[in-house]
């Protein structure tokens, strides 16, 4: 769904001549919970990891699609519970 939104992105930005950040959270907000540090997990620790890449990956596709339009994009991937990650990136 949030692919559907780039050419509004890029609209609004050309307009407001503003630079874009796309963001993807890779949410770990169930692992809280787990007992011990998700990351002495090591297949929690992989599927964090291959979240990651592929996130990034999804998102260098998405960077190259709008810098093709002339708007300067940055890309973050951050793991964490999505709102709070998102607030916390804006702050």
């Amino acid at each position: 769904m949030s692919e559907q939104m780039v050419p509004y992105v890029i609209s609004l930005a050309k307009g407001c001549k503003s630079a874009v950040t796309l963001v993807h959270v890779v949410d770990t907000s169930a692992l809280k919970d787990a007992g011990q540090s998700w990351v002495d997990m090591p297949s929690v620790k992989q599927f964090v990891d291959e979240e990651t890449t592929r996130a990034q990956t999804y998102l260098a596709a998405q960077k190259q699609r709008c810098e093709a339009e002339g708007v300067a994009t940055t890309v973050e991937v951050i793991t964490g519970v999505p709102a709070a990650a998102v607030v916390a990136l804006a702050d």
